[in-house]
């Protein structure tokens, strides 16, 4: 996959530029030689443009955006789409479209029923199958089954890689679910009992609101991670993943069986951004500020192998400004990340931003 531009920010423009206002303002010689790929919210319409603002394509769906869109190494057009069902909130998908540079649509999916609803995102992998973020439906009872306090229906993350089959669908040959890597410290006759702070590979359940508190979401909703991006590492096979709610990126490993990312072994391995999620630190050590769009940096290019993010800045403290953060995050040769004593995973500060 090439990767040409995944995120877009808009930026007001104060002063300084006066007359136009639409079509290509600036374009000078350090800007990226490529294309890039614009999926407005609201339509059915996608178009790959160049630096002076020509088209070079567009694609058409009956669908509107359902978040990420990626040109593949093809020509061909990945899609998220928007549709209705059981699920509404804040970057909801719900169909996945593949369409060739001919705009002629040659695959489908269709990952929403009332147990799960894809949104955000999904990665394309080099071996042609596709890594599916989506919510899937925890009931009342679960939450209290799992320690949560004042349980209500909450919607946990699930990533699932599909091997598409023909025209449509495919076949489940992975999956993920955050409900199986849960700690909790309220009651220690149910499962999963422990601190937080000491079990900083798991996930607190009773962290972060649920619904529209505190966050994006429909208010009626059991959103509660709102994970707006996943990308997958073919060189470490491992998947991270951005949590909103959390303030969080995670990295979980993807060479494990669906049996085995159930255990221990699909545990987090790497997370950063808010150490305040699992008890390692407070309000002052939170990094990320309604954070989008982690990616790692791809061989070849500088800083090569470090994590790159959107970090939208919502609640900054000083100052509610968006920025473009790197950092490296500490690997080491088994794949696993460093994590010393009951300190909070590094680094301490960013390589770039």
């Amino acid at each position: 996959m090439k990767h040409l531009l995944f995120s877009l920010a808009l930026f007001a423009l104060q002063g300084g530029i006066q007359g136009q206002t639409v079509g290509t303002l600036l374009n000078t010689e350090l800007a990226f030689d490529g294309y890039t790929l614009v999926d407005p919210m609201g339509t059915g319409n996608t178009h790959l443009i160049n630096n002076c603002g020509e088209v070079i394509n567009t694609w058409t769906s009956d669908f509107n955006s359902g978040g990420a869109c990626y040109l593949l190494e093809d020509g061909s057009l990945a899609r998220g789409c928007k549709v209705n069902g059981a699920f509404a909130g804040g970057g909801i998908g719900g169909r996945l479209e593949r369409k060739n540079w001919g705009d002629d649509l040659i695959w489908v999916l269709d990952w929403a029923d009332d147990e799960r609803h894809h949104h955000h995102d999904f990665a394309w992998m080099p071996n042609g199958h596709v890594l599916v973020l989506a919510w899937e439906v925890k009931t009342n009872e679960e939450a209290a089954a799992a320690g949560r306090v004042n349980p209500q229906l909450m919607w946990p993350e699930s990533i699932t890689e599909i091997a598409p089959e023909g025209s449509e669908g495919g076949t489940v040959v992975w999956e993920w679910h955050a409900w199986d890597h849960l700690v909790q410290n309220v009651d220690a006759s149910l499962p999963h009992f422990g601190e937080p702070a000491d079990h900083p590979h798991r996930l607190d359940v009773n962290f972060a609101n649920v619904g529209g508190g505190g966050g994006p979401g429909s208010a009626n909703s059991g959103d509660w991670m709102h994970a707006n991006a996943v990308n997958y590492n073919p060189t470490l096979d491992q998947i991270a993943i951005s949590a909103r709610r959390f303030k969080e990126i995670w990295i979980i490993d993807h060479g494990t069986t669906t049996e085995e990312a159930a255990g221990p072994a699909g545990d987090i391995l790497y997370r950063y951004g808010n150490p305040e999620a699992y008890g390692r630190g407070d309000a002052e050590d939170q990094v990320f500020f309604g954070q989008h769009d982690v990616q790692w940096i791809p061989d070849g290019h500088p800083q090569e192998g470090a994590l790159v993010i959107y970090n939208n800045g919502a609640g900054r403290p000083g100052c509610e400004c968006s920025t473009i953060d790197v950092w490296n995050p500490p690997l080491l040769k088994d794949g696993n990340y460093a994590l010393e004593g009951d300190a909070p995973f590094g680094p301490e500060t960013w390589s770039w931003t």
